[in-house]
């Protein structure tokens, strides 16, 4: 049985924290939330309904500011918004034919 210890005396090992910074980082995505566009809202559902499905089905939480529209691919796992124009939604459909062939094409 280990002897105890005075509350003065320094611990040799290493903490959890610290042992966890002396590993690599790992390739899991982390479940947080993401971080959204700086001065956006929330877009309403109201506008959200006379779009062309594919936008409601690969993308979710839209959101706008005066200029520009985020999105986060519903596909990817990294939690980024995806940016666009309000005029155009043409990199949401560039996003999903380069990193997602299979699922547009079959869509």
């Amino acid at each position: 049985m280990p002897e105890p210890r005075a509350d003065n005396e320094e611990d040799d090992c290493e903490t959890l924290d610290e042992a966890l910074l002396d590993e690599p980082e790992s390739e899991t995505v982390s479940e947080a939330a993401p971080q959204t566009p700086k001065d956006s809202v929330a877009m309403p559902d109201s506008q959200c309904v006379k779009w062309p499905a594919y936008r409601c089905h690969f993308y979710s939480n839209w959101r706008k500011t005066k200029e520009r529209v985020y999105a986060k691919c519903n596909l990817c796992l990294d939690n980024k918004y995806h940016m666009g124009i309000k005029s155009s939604f043409s990199n949401f459909i560039r996003h999903l034919q380069r990193f997602h062939k299979e699922e547009w094409d079959s869509f």
